[in-house]
């Protein structure tokens, strides 16, 4: 189970960084790459907690 569940959150993070343009420096590649996991985070978040979950 715990496999599973690894294999699914690295099947994520390969979602996440096809999503960030091949053409930009690595420095801005992960300035994407940090926002793109803190969006995903916050919407897991507001899936879990339903949409009343106060936005900052």
């Amino acid at each position: 189970m715990a496999n599973r569940n690894l294999e699914k959150m690295a099947s994520i993070d390969a979602q996440l960084r096809l999503l960030v343009p091949a053409k930009v420096s690595e420095d801005d590649k992960l300035v994407e790459y940090d926002a793109l996991l803190l969006d995903r985070f916050l919407d897991i978040l507001q899936d879990l907690h339903g949409e009343d979950l106060k936005e900052t």
